[in-house]
């Protein structure tokens, strides 16, 4: 699954493609599965300064 978040407010888009998502700012990760990385794009933009919780 691949999904797109965007953050008006911040400006940070985030979009995910199957366990990697990517940042508009640069920042990017791996995740366990494709759940997990929708999950820290989606926590990514809305907390673009915190590290992605170890549980995603």
């Amino acid at each position: 699954m691949n999904g797109v978040y965007n953050n008006r407010r911040n400006g940070h888009k985030a979009t995910t493609d199957g366990i990697t998502w990517t940042c508009s700012c640069g920042r990017r990760g791996v995740q366990k599965d494709d759940q997990h990385a929708m999950l820290a794009a989606g926590f990514h933009v809305r907390h673009p300064n915190k590290p992605i919780p170890a549980s995603y």
